[in-house]
């Protein structure tokens, strides 16, 4: 059969499901779809050494994001493919971290660039966030060091902090002996809006007071 005959049959199959579910008001839990089945199947089936990060089986996405040797793949169970998620185009040393947003939509994924870059404190890392329903990526920063904060006492919804030295104090010094002053950079987890920065600090030094929620309006 052919894929995109097969792709109609199985969308077709899921659709008529969900109807039934709907006018018999059958529990979800018993009445899992052709799509939530496949994830379900080649997430039991992943290699040896592989984390899984998102299950989708709605009718637009039926996928399943998982992370394995410092890459994220994205394997579709209708069209049977499985792909390589490029996250910078100009490549990485090391994946830090990988978070699912705050509205289940985005994959932010923070890398190290050591060795590729000149500055670290500038843009050693990277934040990335990767949509889930068009795999259309955003930078969101740069920085020497990215953060997820659940929650503080100034900021009640969780929120991302990227470090990024903003001038050096002594140009001329060779690097190893270079001092900077920097800045945190506030940014939102459910689309990755950014919403405060801070003022300047000296680098190594504790970072200024957050301003109260009213100072941010």
């Amino acid at each position: 059969m052919k894929a995109w005959l097969q792709k109609i049959l199985l969308l077709a199959i899921c659709s008529f499901n969900c109807s039934i579910v709907q006018l018999f008001n059958i529990p979800t839990a018993a009445a899992q779809s052709p799509i939530a089945n496949r994830v379900k199947g080649v997430a039991m089936s992943l290699p040896k050494g592989s984390h899984e990060i998102a299950r989708y089986t709605d009718e637009r996405r039926h996928c399943l994001y998982y992370l394995r040797n410092d890459r994220i793949y994205k394997y579709d169970v209708i069209e049977g493919t499985n792909l390589d998620i490029t996250i910078s185009p100009e490549g990485y040393t090391k994946l830090l971290n990988v978070w699912l947003s705050s509205n289940k939509r985005y994959l932010f994924v923070a890398i190290d660039r050591k060795d590729l870059i000149n500055t670290y404190l500038e843009k050693g890392q990277e934040l990335w966030r990767i949509d889930s329903y068009n795999g259309r990526r955003r930078k969101i920063g740069t920085g020497y060091r990215i953060r997820l904060r659940r929650e503080n006492k100034y900021v009640e919804k969780p929120h991302f902090i990227i470090s990024k030295a903003s001038r050096c104090l002594n140009n001329k010094e060779a690097l190893e002996y270079k001092n900077w002053m920097v800045r945190d950079y506030y940014f939102d987890f459910s689309e990755g809006g950014s919403f405060y920065t801070s003022d300047e600090y000296r680098y190594g030094t504790t970072p200024p007071s957050f301003p109260h929620a009213k100072e941010l309006e």
